[in-house]
């Protein structure tokens, strides 16, 4: 059996009733978010490499200098994830766990400033 699981940033917008109903409707019990059945913490951008680290570097990378087509924009998103090395995918699991480890000694309050 597959399951599909659909989680929420906590932006306004995914919070309205019409969003809301709209998930428990076509996602019972299988979505996380504000006010949904599974809570998810307002501050997990902090421990998520995808928005810590990923799109940051992909865009800076993507964006060095316009792209010209639509083409050209796909082309240059595959290359820019081709040029990230085991040695950057080591050094974000690193982050990810000392990350991680702050997260767990500040009890989830915010632990920025101790990175």
């Amino acid at each position: 059996m597959w399951l599909q699981l659909v989680q929420l940033d906590g932006a306004s917008a995914h919070c309205s009733v019409i969003v809301r109903h709209h998930l428990n409707e076509h996602f019972p019990n299988a979505w996380i978010g504000r006010q949904g059945p599974t809570a998810w913490t307002p501050r997990s951008a902090d421990l998520t490499p995808m928005d810590y680290f990923l799109w940051g570097v992909v865009k800076s990378d993507v964006y060095r200098v316009p792209a010209t087509t639509r083409e050209d924009m796909v082309e240059r998103i595959l290359q820019s994830f081709q040029r990230i090395s085991p040695l950057v995918l080591s050094n974000v699991r690193r982050s990810f766990r000392r990350r991680a480890e702050l997260c767990l000694t500040e009890n989830g309050h915010h632990f920025e400033q101790l990175l």
